[in-house]
């Protein structure tokens, strides 16, 4: 019958231009501090991304997705477990840079936090470990159109370079009880977004503390 019934609907929405949906991929590195010795962890992770426009300047989004870790040095990967995530970025500042023409583009600063939650159940680690991720950066962004902001039919439309400081909070429990936290929590972040029209874009990302992360992503703004 899902080809061949009504077009009409309950509900109608004339417009969704608040929302964004994409998918995210990361893997990632981190040392971490238990019973008094380093060990590091190394997680990857997929997810889905949903994003809703609370205001012009502010976005509040989540993902859930799977991820898998082991111990470096120790057992392959474990099962795929459920990781979710949610946080909020902030547009504080822009301004426009229009000389030299070359160079034409938009200065913002941004802003943002995000919680993120991991619990693994796998039969490869005796001790299940679970930890909380809390992650806020204040990147600034220069924004450079392939021709003028409101050129729409550009292919890409625009580049985006960020880089910024980062700061990461984990706070982890095993099984057994042990808690273990992250050994450095200050770092920088940078990424590069290009934007094939003004709301699709792809984009890259890394984040470095003790260790790197690297991701990538997807996103459409309606």
């Amino acid at each position: 019958m899902v080809g061949d019934g009504s077009r009409d609907t309950a509900l109608y929405s004339s417009s969704i231009s608040r929302l964004s949906i994409g998918i995210d991929a990361n893997t990632s590195e981190r040392e971490i501090n238990q019973h008094n010795a380093n060990r590091i962890i190394d997680t990857q992770s997929a997810a889905l991304l949903l994003g809703v426009d609370l205001t012009k300047w502010l976005t509040l989004f989540g993902t859930a997705g799977a991820a898998q870790f082991e111990y470096k040095g120790g057992s392959e990967y474990g099962d795929s477990t459920l990781k979710w995530s949610g946080g909020l970025q902030a547009n504080l500042w822009r301004t426009d840079i229009l000389d030299p023409e070359f160079m034409a583009g938009t200065l913002m600063l941004k802003s943002v936090i995000e919680y993120s939650q991991y619990n693994f159940d796998s039969n490869n680690y005796s001790d299940k470990p679970k930890w909380n991720d809390f992650v806020a950066e204040l990147p600034i962004s220069y924004e450079i159109y392939t021709e003028r902001e409101d050129d729409l039919a550009q292919t890409p439309y625009s580049l985006a370079l960020s880089l910024g400081p980062a700061v990461s909070l984990i706070k982890g429990t095993t099984m057994g009880n042990g808690s273990f936290s992250e050994k450095q929590s200050i770092g920088v972040m940078g990424a590069v977004d290009v934007y094939l029209a003004h709301n699709l874009s792809i984009g890259a990302y890394i984040q470095h503390f003790d260790r790197s992360s690297v991701g990538g992503n997807l996103i459409y703004h309606f």
